[in-house]
């Protein structure tokens, strides 16, 4: 994609991961997808309808293994979540350390394709 000419054009991506993720969570009693591009609007709904409640942060990964950008947007969820919530709050391990990646890393780092081949 970084080889054609999309600049001002709208780009729609579509991933087999992300299908797999939300079929898997279909019996959830609630079900949001989440980005990099929504997550702070994800997390106020999941705030003002969910305050209180368990919340399952969900990777697609890529064939059934984790994979650092969807760690890293899952971390940008976390911190999201822990700067709105108070320190009484529980966090997973899992949760902590993908909220380390996020705090540590620059999303650009933690994409498939380096951003210096473009």
């Amino acid at each position: 994609m970084l080889k054609e000419d999309i600049a001002g054009r709208k780009l729609i991506y579509s991933t087999t991961n992300g299908t797999v993720a939300l079929r898997q969570s279909a019996h959830a009693e609630h079900v949001y997808a989440a980005a990099l591009l929504n997550g702070k609007a994800v997390v106020e709904r999941i705030l003002r309808s969910h305050r209180g409640q368990t919340i399952l942060i969900v990777c697609a990964g890529s064939m059934g293994m984790v994979n650092l950008e969807d760690l890293y947007g899952a971390g940008y969820l976390v911190d999201l979540l822990s700067n709105a919530l108070d320190e009484s709050s529980d966090f997973s391990d899992a949760a902590l350390a993908a909220r380390s990646l996020f705090r540590a890393e620059d999303a650009a780092d933690c994409c498939c394709v380096p951003v210096s081949a473009a």
